[in-house]
């Protein structure tokens, strides 16, 4: 079944969306590891360094959000919890459906390297700790202080 649901807030469809490609790759982790036992599998995240503007504990906690909600979002359920870290966890819990015991349990551990990307950075800008960055766009797009 295709995603149909055009009555979900644009913000909120990323969520639906990744929720589903966590589910898919765990099992589809699982399906190779059940094949190939001795395969490694990797998951391979995308994002910019993330660089506060100054010391300040806003800058502070902005650049902990833009974590949490790029690279986090889909690193912290593979590889620490099973599920989706505290700040994702608070915006979706309104709208998204959480995670059964036994889907973090497959989704937990279902990558055996962790590669990243970063071939950019961002400075978050302070106005990001009080809200989630859009999960469609760039972290930096949401920056003032950004001349793009």
């Amino acid at each position: 079944m295709y995603f149909k649901n055009f009555t979900i807030p644009n913000i909120q469809q990323p969520f639906y969306c990744g929720q589903h490609v966590l589910l898919a790759h765990s099992q589809a982790y699982r399906l190779g590891k059940s094949m190939m036992a001795n395969s490694t599998i990797a998951w391979k995240a995308n994002g910019g360094y993330k660089i506060p503007l100054t010391n300040s504990s806003e800058d502070a906690e902005a650049v902990q959000r833009a974590w949490d909600f790029t690279e986090g979002w889909w690193s912290d359920p593979i590889y620490l919890t099973g599920d989706y870290n505290a700040a994702v966890k608070a915006f979706v819990s309104t709208f998204l459906r959480p995670f059964t015991a036994g889907e973090k349990a497959t989704i937990l551990g279902s990558a055996d390297i962790y590669a990243h990307d970063a071939y950019t950075y961002v400075n978050p800008h302070r106005s990001l700790a009080k809200q989630p960055p859009p999960a469609s766009a760039s972290v930096s797009a949401a920056n003032p202080s950004n001349s793009d």
